[in-house]
């Protein structure tokens, strides 16, 4: 269910049909085990790390009305500053607080 079709399908289409093309079984072979590794090991630390986590979605969850009211606040500050145009004075504040950030840091 995580790996939604829609999302890995593309890419897996274009390996399926790279790794049909290359000189060797063996070099389509390394792709293709490239690409499950990649797609896989995200889900397999996730599932190690799970256990740790379980404490960290309680809190999460107790919290769920606070979380739902701030975040429905923001997509309504959002949707407003969208309708009257507004929406470049949120860019151009977050430009001048990139400004102030160590270049370390700006990526």
């Amino acid at each position: 269910g995580f790996g939604w079709t829609p999302c890995f399908g593309p890419i897996l289409a274009s390996i399926l049909v790279y790794s049909s093309t290359v000189d060797t079984v063996q070099r389509g072979a390394v792709l293709l085990a490239a690409y499950s590794l990649g797609l896989g090991t995200p889900f397999l630390v996730a599932g190690l790390g799970l256990g740790r986590l379980q404490r960290l979605i309680g809190a999460i969850g107790r919290r769920a009305n606070v979380i739902s009211s701030v975040s429905g606040a923001a997509l309504i500050a959002l949707g407003a500053l969208f309708v009257t145009g507004q929406m470049f004075q949120l860019a151009i504040a977050s430009q001048r607080l990139m400004n102030g950030l160590p270049a370390f840091l700006r990526g």
